[in-house]
């Protein structure tokens, strides 16, 4: 769950969002959630989490999809995604530390 979570916050800060891009502003957003295609209980519940506490703090009710359904240019990955295994490929899986 930790590195779950790691992998979450790491894609968050560092995927393929350009520098002018904001989650939200003014209570709406152009990014969605994004899911695996066969996502686990426990990650449909971090999308819903996330989803419902980024409702209360800005308003922006971001869909939740599944990835390769529905594209997106702007996405927020949670879970196990290709998006996520291909950003994270390269890097040195032990800076999360171990789960």
């Amino acid at each position: 769950m930790k590195n779950l979570l790691l992998s979450f916050l790491f894609l968050l800060g560092f995927g393929s969002v350009n520098a002018q891009s904001l989650l939200f502003s003014r209570a709406a957003s152009e990014f969605k959630i994004v899911v695996p295609l066969e996502a686990s209980d426990v990650e449909l519940k971090a999308a819903a989490e996330f989803q419902k506490y980024l409702i209360y703090a800005s308003g922006a009710n971001l869909p939740i999809v599944s990835e390769g359904i529905s594209e997106t240019a702007n996405g927020v990955y949670i879970g196990k995604t290709i998006k996520a295994e291909q950003t994270l490929k390269n890097i040195d899986q032990n800076i999360f530390g171990s789960s």
